[in-house]
């Protein structure tokens, strides 16, 4: 007998009266349906049947289940929600064991009798009880120090043992010496030494100058050097002029401002406002014969009387007329000259040279 349902097709038969119905949605193999479907009874339908917590996507037919994200078990089950992948995922003080943050040393405590295991970076860690020490892998035992202040000042408690620490384990360089303050071992270099004395000690190399006081007055100890501090530190601006003054320990140095000037501050001038016009701000506005007085050019010369003034490169020179002796800049007098010619030979020596007897 032929199928009924061949070509999707449904015949029946009615008083000898022949009705062909067509069925929809039905098939007879997977290629009847579309790739994501699945011929089941006869229909084309959706094969997905997965597990809770599970996602399904169907291929070529076939259904295939995979747990949602964040989640694990069997997807055609049911998936669970995941603690944990990685011990970064847990606390410091718990690791990732089947997904779950537990506390390490409740999976495994390898440590030795009066020991204790204690959570570190996510692995399980031993240490001595307190009052104890030793390997915590093995064993911990009671001890004769538990810290410095049951050793005697000069002794430290090293491994739980009073030990004089500058022999046990001399941290200080070849040179340099080691002695034990308040428990601890203190480096330093031994005299006409200088260094680290942990690293390492040399001669000491004296400096020329260690604070300004080493200096003569007008200089400062600038890079364990005496120097002058105007032209190094330069704390004046022209035509203010530096100058250092003899204090101690530590030199001053001033800025002064010229004739015709005042300080502005910061070692700074400036110009007053002038009653004649400004013939000059320095000497060598003028010239040779005269010198900058006052903003203005003038004859520098002020000698005493019977005395006469020569001025080269802006300098007064002074000096007694012949006959006169003196301070030629207060007063040159005439003088009475005895010479004797017992203790002198007048044709060897100039005239400016012969000692005077004044009556």
């Amino acid at each position: 007998m032929d199928n009924p349902f061949k070509n999707n097709w449904l015949s029946i038969n009615f008083f000898n009266v022949i009705v062909q119905l067509t069925v929809i949605g039905t098939c007879t193999t997977n290629d009847d349906c579309s790739d994501r479907e699945t011929c089941i009874n006869r229909q084309c339908r959706n094969p997905c049947n997965c597990g809770t917590n599970a996602a399904c996507y169907v291929k070529n037919h076939k259904p295939i289940c995979s747990c949602e994200q964040g989640y694990q078990g069997n997807p055609e089950i049911a998936c669970y929600s995941v603690e944990c992948q990685h011990d970064s995922q847990c606390t410091l003080d718990k690791t990732c064991k089947n997904n779950n943050c537990v506390n390490p040393c409740l999976v495994t405590d390898l440590c030795g009798t009066n020991a204790e295991c204690f959570p570190n970076n996510h692995v399980a860690d031993c240490r001595c009880r307190k009052g104890y020490h030793g390997n915590p892998l093995d064993r911990c035992r009671v001890i004769g120090c538990y810290s410095n202040g049951d050793c005697p000042g000069d002794h430290s408690c090293i491994n739980m043992q009073c030990i004089d620490p500058c022999i046990h384990d001399n941290p200080c360089s070849p040179r340099a010496e080691c002695r034990v303050l308040n428990h601890l071992p203190i480096c330093r270099c031994p005299s006409s030494f200088t260094g680290n004395p942990y690293i390492n000690c040399q001669p000491e190399v004296r400096p020329e100058c260690r604070e300004d006081s080493d200096c003569p007055d007008s200089l400062a100890c600038l890079s364990n050097k005496c120097q002058i501090p105007c032209p190094i530190i330069q704390p004046c601006t022209e035509p203010s002029e530096c100058r250092v003054l003899p204090t101690h320990p530590i030199r001053t140095m001033v800025c002064v401002c010229p004739s015709g000037y005042v300080s502005s501050g910061s070692g700074t001038c400036r110009a007053t406002k002038p009653i004649l016009k400004i013939e000059c701000t320095k000497d060598d506005d003028c010239s040779s014969e005269r010198s900058c007085v006052n903003a203005i050019c003038k004859d520098p010369c002020a000698c005493g009387p019977n005395a006469v003034c020569n001025v080269i490169n802006h300098k007064p020179i002074c000096s007694c007329t012949l006959g006169y002796d003196g301070n030629p800049d207060i007063l040159c007098t005439r003088g009475t000259f005895l010479f004797r010619q017992s203790h002198y030979n007048f044709s060897s020596l100039k005239r400016n040279t012969l000692k005077s007897y004044i009556f």
